[in-house]
């Protein structure tokens, strides 16, 4: 086991600080690249199901105002069904 007691670190501003201090600005985005990679796809994904869910719910009339616009409530839920 590891005793971590009495290990805190210095705390956010602290390691920014240390971080712009070893690695200069730059360091503060080391590894963004590779997160945004991973990001970006899923983020895509999700809006193009929205966007599919909230058609589907305007073509069939569910939670639709009588303008023809899909209410807040039904983007909700299509949006909790897209992930």
């Amino acid at each position: 086991t590891v005793d971590f007691r009495g290990a805190v670190g210095p705390g956010l501003f602290g390691s920014w600080r240390q971080i712009v201090a070893a690695e200069g600005v730059r360091g503060l985005y080391r590894g963004i690249l590779p997160s945004l990679c991973g990001i970006v796809p899923y983020i895509g994904i999700d809006f193009a199901v929205f966007d599919v869910l909230k058609r589907k719910c305007a073509a069939r009339g569910v939670g639709v105002d009588s303008r023809g616009d899909v209410t807040p409530l039904a983007k909700v839920a299509c949006g909790a069904l897209a992930g």
